[in-house]
């Protein structure tokens, strides 16, 4: 049981970690190309859950006073990916 958990950890590192980077990083056009139908599937999926999200933390830091600027979470996430940068 234990050989099977290993096995089956390693087998998940390389084939969600280690390969795709190494595709990415060798071929970065074509595998963008690739990989975006599912991530316009996905943003189409959990866009609605995120935005609910948001509308529920509003709401409720609203029941406490706490008033959030209109763009907060845009800004936010425009300093994420800056610092990324």
């Amino acid at each position: 049981m234990v050989y099977a958990t290993i096995m089956v950890t390693v087998m998940l590192v390389i084939l969600s970690e280690i390969l795709p980077k190494s595709w990415a990083i060798s071929a970065p056009e074509r595998f963008a190309l690739f990989v975006a139908p599912f991530v316009r599937v996905v943003v189409f999926l959990f866009g609605g859950i995120s935005t609910l999200a948001n509308a529920i933390v509003r709401s409720l830091l609203g029941l406490f006073g706490v008033r959030l600027d209109g763009n907060m979470f845009d800004t936010s996430a425009h300093e994420e990916l800056r610092g990324a940068v």
